[in-house]
């Protein structure tokens, strides 16, 4: 019943249309733009008004992303390791991991917060660097500001630059003013929408929240979600013997690696330069940092917000962003430590491999077939049904209810209000309303599985079928 990419698609067109940051409502009118932050709707708007369609726009902001997601990325690493092969590594490991692919293919906010939390923290890393170097913190505070503004658990960010902005060695006056040149730039922009959205609906950006003790069986949820995307991440941990359990794996696979890393620094062939490892351990301490906030905040969310968030890939890719970047800083901390690079030269080189291995196909595989049939709302399935045309014909004095109502706003700019098939077989006890249903089968699918072919059956003879197809139906009741 909810879509957050068409709610940025028409935000945007709304705000270059000159009515404001607002949405569709049920109601025929508009209600402000409070659930999501504003900034990712406010950038599509831009080539909106210059003339280009939303989706068209959306393409562009996510390819210039998706570069720049690259190109920083690599920048970073090869800055700090001036290693090629690692500033090479990390642009692979994100260019085959479908995951990125996938996000960076849809009209949604988390390519935009990927860069803005990269450059963000970038910029926190080097103020670290430099700690006397002040617009390096007033940069990093600004964009961890406006990571804010792109999604609420941009917070992390903000939280992330407040520590290592005071933590830094300095006189307790220099850490205070490293804090403020952070907290102005990054709070005041922030607090603003905040304060914005909780005067409007009452409560912080929309949510409801509410504490008791089933929030602490609610956290089992979170984790196992969570549990269930590392394993999507972890080439191979979930095949070949199941002698070793998938955590038995993992934590053997961490042991190994610590092991690896603490024998190197006890007795490597050379003594690291200090300059290198300080700067090393620093990006390795912020992302860390970040990692573990960015997933503290979405758990205490996921417990106490009635309106909980999602636990899948979307939520969860800028945490496995931060692992992969950390992942590299620990391979150039092995080449500080041995003289002789073949040995990490090697190490690299079985990484990707086996990184490529188990993903390059499943990538390869995803963009053909986003290239033929396109992915989500506006995919040539959508594109091309005639259950959407019919949609588009209804009357807009009509109650329209639908178990989708978020593809038709997509396409036609009106918003039904949601419906299930339990409540609408209900509805036909009142046949005097003049109701119209728009009812889905992949949607009903998801959620009925063997029973939806029985449901629609079922619908033909309690109302008057406007069209029925392999995609869904138009039903009206009898006597309308």
């Amino acid at each position: 019943a909810f879509s957050d990419s068409t709610v940025y698609v028409w935000v945007a067109r709304n705000l270059a249309f000159g009515l404001g940051l607002v949405i569709q409502n049920t109601s025929g009118g508009y209600d402000p733009l409070i659930w999501f932050p504003p900034l990712y709707p406010v950038l599509i708007s831009i080539p909106v008004l210059l003339g280009a369609d939303a989706f068209q726009a959306a393409r562009w902001i996510n390819a210039i992303c998706f570069g720049l997601l690259l190109a920083i990325s690599s920048f970073a690493v090869l800055r700090i390791s001036r290693s090629r092969l690692l500033g090479l590594a990390i642009v692979i490991l994100l260019v085959v991991n479908p995951g990125f692919i996938k996000i960076f293919s849809g009209a949604l906010s988390e390519p935009l917060f990927l860069v803005l939390t990269l450059t963000a923290l970038v910029f926190i890393s080097l103020a670290a660097e430099t700690p006397n170097k002040d617009w390096l913190w007033i940069l990093g505070g600004f964009l961890a500001g406006l990571t804010l503004l792109t999604r609420y658990l941009g917070a992390a960010v903000i939280v992330t630059a407040f520590i290592f902005s005071f933590g830094v060695k300095g006189t307790w006056k220099e850490r205070v003013r490293r804090l403020l040149n952070v907290a102005l730039p990054s709070l005041i922009p922030a607090g603003a929408w905040l304060w914005l959205t909780n005067s409007l609906a009452g409560s912080v950006g929309g949510r409801h929240f509410e504490w008791s003790l089933s929030s602490l069986e609610t956290a089992g949820h979170f984790f196992a979600g969570l549990w269930s995307e590392i394993l999507a991440w972890v080439p191979y941990i979930t095949r070949g013997s199941q002698v070793i359990s998938p955590q038995g794996k993992l934590f053997l696979g961490l042991l190994i690696l610590f092991g690896v890393f603490f024998g190197f620094q006890r007795f490597g062939q050379k003594t690291p330069d200090q300059a290198e490892y300080r700067k090393l351990s620093i990006w390795i301490a912020i992302w860390f940092t970040f990692s573990v906030f960015y997933l503290a905040i979405h758990l205490v969310s996921y417990m106490v917000v009635i309106e909980k968030p999602d636990t899948d890939f979307r939520l969860f890719i800028p945490v496995l962003f931060a692992w992969i970047i950390i992942l590299i800083f620990i391979l150039a901390l092995f080449r500080s430590f041995i003289k002789a690079q073949i040995p990490v030269v090697v190490t690299v080189m079985l990484v990707l491999i086996i990184y490529a291995s188990y993903f390059g196909n499943r990538t390869i595989d995803y963009v053909q077939d986003m290239h033929q049939n396109g992915w989500g709302y506006t995919s040539r399935y959508w594109q091309e049904s005639h259950l959407l045309f019919e949609a588009g014909k209804l009357g807009q004095d009509s109650k329209i209810y639908s178990n989708d109502p978020a593809l038709i706003l997509l396409y036609h700019g009106y918003f039904p209000s949601y419906l299930d098939f339990p409540a609408m077989i209900d509805s036909h006890s009142n046949p005097s309303q003049e109701t119209i249903f728009v009812m889905f089968y992949p949607q009903a699918q998801g959620v009925h599985g063997g029973k939806t072919e029985e449901l629609f059956d079922s619908l033909d003879g309690q109302f008057q079928a406007v069209y029925r197809g392999t995609d869904g139906g138009v039903y009206k009741l009898h006597g309308d």
